[in-house]
């Protein structure tokens, strides 16, 4: 049986990420935290390390910029995963000319067959205005699209304003 799916949405330095840790600290005591950022300069390396100083040791880290499951497999019904960030995943299939629609079938069905519950952290960039770029709007539209897919299936989800939580659908624990 799938556990339950938390959705944290939020702008850029929102407290989503903080949101999210908290949350996912609530609902279990065995933690793994999936980062899906790809270290390429130092400034994204200054930002990881600030994330990892602000977990506790009790988390069990899994770099996974493009197969967020393949590390989750042996995880069971009394994990909790943490998978941030939705936004960095769909960044880095689109680096890497994936097939969207592909990938985001595949997350979604790999996120209805975990057995234990995930949190899942994604950027809203619906609240924005319209991209300059052809590229930055494809972006705009696929995060728009994979936002609410991964809404449809959650069993709750927030927007976080300001280190605030609004919330969008259900009740989180």
């Amino acid at each position: 049986m799938a556990g339950n799916v938390y959705f944290v949405l939020g702008g850029v330095s929102s407290g989503k990420s903080a949101y999210a840790e908290q949350l996912t600290t609530r609902l279990g005591s065995n933690k793994i935290y999936v980062a899906t950022a790809r270290v390429l300069d130092d400034e994204m390396r200054a930002k990881v390390d600030t994330h990892k100083s602000s977990r506790d040791d009790d988390w069990t880290n899994i770099e996974a910029p493009r197969d967020v499951f393949s590390g989750l497999q042996t995880c069971g019904a009394g994990d909790v995963a943490l998978v941030d960030c939705l936004t960095m995943l769909l960044t880095n299939h689109m680096m890497d000319a994936s097939d969207l629609d592909q990938e985001l079938d595949k997350f979604i069905a790999d996120v209805r067959a975990f057995t234990g519950d995930i949190v899942i952290v994604s950027n809203e960039v619906g609240l924005g205005g319209i991209a300059e770029t052809k590229l930055g709007r494809q972006f705009q539209r696929e995060q728009g699209k994979w936002n609410q897919k991964v809404a449809a299936i959650a069993d709750a989800a927030v927007l976080i304003v300001a280190g605030q939580p609004v919330p969008l659908t259900g009740v989180m624990p």
